[in-house]
């Protein structure tokens, strides 16, 4: 309705804050002022012919009766069945019923316009009841309004089906001796179901004009109209047994007419019962088809976060309705609201009961703040927290509650499969960005072997009088050992194995610097290799800021007379087989690179004759575990080198390895695997 309608203008002054309010409150509370003006003429009238229709001494006469009575009309009134129907997507109306028109259309035959009072004091009594257990100011307002509504036009009709019954001749209490003796009650009955349809109006016709269901226009639907009538004639279809029991009460006394009474009272409570599982049924059949098409949305849908929002947008409605919610994350993004015009304090409410240490892990209810721009706040509300798996706080689910103080503990299930359900919807995007951003270290890993890969010889050089062959096996994609060949002058050969005490991309930069600066040194040494690795140590110190270091086994092969000059910077023994003989060790000549500036290392030399045999490796090899946690050890290496002590290089080295890796078995490979034979074959 526009805010300028008669109506609305009309509702503004009868309800002064309606005009500060906004969305689902602002419809509601403008609904129930309607109600008020509709009902007001009515309560007036009724009020005047009531008291001057009202006898004292029937009263005095009945009064136990009336009090039993009173009691009886209270448990039809606490025990009303309801009928909900969906006025506008995840807007539901309820239209509740008993067959108390049994009762009191029966002390109506009974005892004329005077029993009306009790039918007023029944619904006072429960209206007062809800009025006392409702603290939320909105539903307050509702609840004194649809009391108008009850005591306003029904009343008035009633009066008026009894003018007719008197009318057409009925007594009281109602005597039926003929055929023609039931034209005055039923007359009266048609009135009153006629006073549920006038009393029904607002609703039929408000309704959707507020909430905007239906047409357009704001007419009514068919489907509303239909749902409407046949709750009238659901309400309405026991009062015609009025009429026997007044009949009963006449010819069979009290006790037999309290006996059908109470059998009716029955019957409201099954109808209670049943119409509570229903609608809890219905519920639950909703958020289980709102889950699992947010299930399905969410799966179908890109792994974004931003895509969340609109899912929920689109099911929540039809999920949750005439209900709350707010789904909100820590980063300080609201993924979900409703209704839209939900104040900071909601937000602030969530933060301080999450950060409640006393407070349960899983849920907590609370009771939301008062604003007073918003008088639907103060409602009880249920939140529950949004878990990564590992724990972490992702946000919070909050929902709130307008019309039931008890609907929290019904609603935990929901709510906890909602955070669920976000949580997931999180997991799957962390888990697609993660999966992205391993895909693309992986591409740069392969692409840093590839480029380590190339700083490693192309091919063992022919060296005539000498067989030589080296490999390198890496445990990762990136290597910190690395081996190399540097051709000298004056006939020489440099040989090079290295290992970086450490492992990954870091290593293999470091492996990368290392292998340069020997390199360079030596060439720039090709007869010290001493002073080489001396200078390559102040550079690598010079040019890293890192607490690194390389164990570097060094030295220079002269190919025609076989003299090996090496350094031993903190590496593993090479070993050495004169002719078949027991291993020599060629052991530390001093300390690794990249540790201290200043220091110097010794250069040994040794004579290399035919069928000399020279292994040098990386500690991969001898450290090298299987299952067990056994080492591989240098004996291991020693005994396989002895076996193979006349089998070309290549052979030997892929020996070697093969017997390594056997050893190891279903263990993975830890470190890198470095090797390099070189024997001096005979003249």
């Amino acid at each position: 309705m526009d805010e300028n309608h008669l109506l609305v203008r009309l509702a503004t002054f009868i309800k002064p804050s309606l005009k500060d309010l906004q969305g689902n409150a602002y419809q509601a509370t403008l609904l129930n002022a309607l109600i008020l003006l509709y009902s007001l003429p009515a309560i007036l009238i009724a009020a005047v012919w009531l008291v001057w229709r009202t006898d004292l001494t029937v009263l005095a006469a009945h009064g136990w009766l009336f009090l039993i009575a009173l009691g009886l009309g209270l448990l039809f009134a606490l025990n009303t069945f309801t009928l909900e129907y969906e006025i506008a997507p995840g807007s539901l109306a309820t239209v509740g019923g008993t067959l108390s028109s049994i009762l009191n259309w029966s002390l109506l035959f009974l005892f004329g316009p005077t029993a009306i009072w009790l039918i007023v004091g029944a619904s006072l009594l429960d209206n007062g009841y809800d009025y006392r257990r409702n603290t939320v100011p909105l539903n307050r307002w509702g609840i004194l309004c649809v009391a108008a509504l009850n005591l306003g036009v029904p009343v008035l009709l009633t009066l008026v089906g009894l003018q007719v019954y008197e009318l057409l001749g009925g007594i009281y209490p109602l005597q039926l001796n003929r055929p023609a003796d039931l034209l005055p009650p039923l007359a009266a009955l048609v009135v009153g179901a006629f006073s549920s349809f006038l009393a029904g109006v607002p609703m039929f016709w408000l309704v959707p004009a507020v909430f905007g269901a239906g047409a357009t226009s704001g007419r009514p639907s068919v489907g509303f109209a239909r749902q409407f009538l046949s709750t009238i004639g659901l309400t309405r279809i026991a009062s015609p047994f009025a009429i026997l029991a007044a009949v009963i009460y006449t010819r069979l006394g009290a006790g037999w007419y309290l006996f059908l009474i109470l059998g009716a009272v029955g019957a409201t409570v099954l109808a209670r019962f049943l119409s509570d599982s229903s609608a809890r049924a219905r519920q639950q059949a909703r958020e289980m088809a709102g889950l699992e098409g947010l299930s399905r949305a969410i799966l179908a849908a890109p792994p974004d976060i931003s895509q969340l929002p609109a899912l929920l947008a689109e099911r929540l409605p039809g999920m949750l309705p005439n209900l709350g919610y707010l789904i909100w994350l820590t980063s300080g993004e609201v993924l979900a609201v409703a209704p839209p015009e939900l104040s900071e304090r909601y937000l602030e409410a969530i933060k301080t009961a999450l950060a409640d240490p006393a407070g349960s892990p899983h849920h907590r209810h609370i009771q939301l703040p008062a604003d007073p721009s918003f008088p639907e706040n103060g409602q009880p509300a249920l939140i529950v927290p949004i878990q990564a798996e590992e724990g972490e706080s992702l946000g919070a689910v909050c929902l709130t509650f307008f019309d039931d103080a008890l609907a929290p503990a019904r609603y935990e299930p929901v709510a906890h499969s909602l955070a669920a359900e976000v949580a997931a919807a999180w997991a799957r995007v962390t888990a697609h960005s993660q999966a992205l951003a391993n895909e693309r270290m992986s591409q740069e890993l392969a692409i840093a072997g590839r480029i380590q890969g190339s700083f490693l010889p192309a091919a063992v050089p022919a060296l005539p009088g000498w067989d030589i062959a080296a490999a390198l096996v890496p445990a990762r994609q990136t290597s910190g050992d690395f081996y190399d060949f540097i051709p000298l002058p004056g006939d020489r050969l440099g040989l090079l194995v290295a290992d970086v005490a450490d492992k990954g991309t870091g290593a293999a930069l470091y492996m990368a610097l290392s292998r340069t600066l020997i390199r360079t040194y030596a060439l720039a040494q090709p007869e010290a290799p001493a002073q080489a690795l001396a200078q390559a140590n102040e550079r690598i110190l010079q040019d890293t800021v890192s607490d690194q270091f390389v164990t570097v086994f060094y030295g220079v092969l002269d190919r025609a007379s076989g003299q090996f000059t090496y350094c031993n910077a903190g590496h593993n023994p090479a070993f050495w087989w004169q002719n078949g003989a027991s291993p020599v060790p060629l052991g530390n000549t001093g300390i690794p690179l990249g540790m201290f500036p200043g220091m110097a290392w010794e250069a040994r030399t040794v004579q290399l004759n035919a069928d000399d045999l020279l292994v040098l490796y990386t500690d991969g090899v001898t450290e090298a575990q299987n299952e067990k946690q056994a080492l591989y050890e240098e004996m291991r290496l020693q005994a396989v080198c002895q076996a193979g002590c006349a089998a070309p290089a290549g052979a030997l080295l892929n020996a070697i390895i093969a017997d390594v890796q056997a050893f190891a078995g279903a263990a993975p490979q830890a470190d890198d695997i470095t090797l390099m034979i070189v024997r001096r074959l005979p003249a």
